[in-house]
């Protein structure tokens, strides 16, 4: 593995199980310092024992993104531990399907809350520092759903609208700090809490559209990942990056 990333301390939320972990672990293969972030103290325990035994570093946190202040002292303790900041990803996501009428008004809070405040949070405490080293990469991760919609998925769908609509709006505004904000739109990922589910009509539906007819794993976001956190993307800010098999 080419260490593009050795020196770089990255922070990845949601990096407990399934993509985030994926996510921490290929970072960490490439050289990062990687940050472990996750609402479960063992479940980041765990990832980071993994990293630690493959010659990797990692630190185990424990913040809701939605919380100012946990994200405040997740930021905080990252910078006394490593100095720096380097590398963002905004993984930390929440779903609930169902028909619009079925929603109350707190699966609208819990939904936005992790998925677009806590990007919106996780950034504006990042950002200063990225700022005053004149170097970021800010990686949020979307979902083609923030594209093309999905019945029976609409807060979700919507949350993923606005962090690739957020991802364009901040890149403008801080690519001149030498900060780059780029977002990457998964399709279906087959991870533990997701898994394919032949039969169901959504998945059915999902495979019968997708040439390549099957799920993305969650090592191919996390190279996609990869990619914009390291040198070979210093020129691509305020894109999404699709990793859907042609689905879209």
């Amino acid at each position: 593995m080419i260490m593009r990333l050795a020196d770089k301390v990255a922070i990845v939320t949601g990096a407990g199980r399934g993509l985030g972990r994926a996510i921490a672990y290929r970072l960490a293969s490439e050289g990062a310092r990687v940050v472990v972030d996750d609402v479960n103290l063992d479940a980041a325990q765990r990832v980071v024992e993994r990293i630690v035994e493959a010659g990797g570093e990692a630190w185990p946190v424990v913040a809701d993104v939605s919380v100012e202040a946990q994200v405040r002292d997740m930021v905080g303790e990252t910078l006394e531990r490593y100095d720096r900041i380097n590398i963002l990803v905004n993984n930390a996501t929440v779903i609930k399907t169902g028909a619009l009428t079925e929603f109350a008004d707190r699966d609208w809070e819990l939904m936005l809350g992790t998925n677009l405040k806590g990007v919106y949070l996780c950034c504006q405490a990042v950002i200063p520092f990225m700022a005053d080293w004149g170097y970021g990469r800010i990686i949020n991760i979307a979902s083609v759903a923030g594209i093309a919609g999905g019945a029976r998925n609409i807060i979700y769908s919507a949350s993923k609208g606005g962090v690739i609509a957020f991802t364009k709006a901040l890149a403008r505004e801080v690519g001149g700090l030498g900060v780059l904000v780029n977002a990457v739109v998964p399709g279906w990922v087959a991870t533990e809490g997701n898994p394919p589910r032949p039969g169901v009509p959504a998945w059915e539906n999902y495979v019968s559209r997708c040439p390549l007819g099957r799920a993305v794993r969650p090592e191919e976001v996390a190279a996609a990942v990869a990619f914009l956190a390291g040198d070979e993307a210093s020129f691509i800010n305020g894109h999404s990056l699709v990793v859907d098999g042609g689905w879209s």
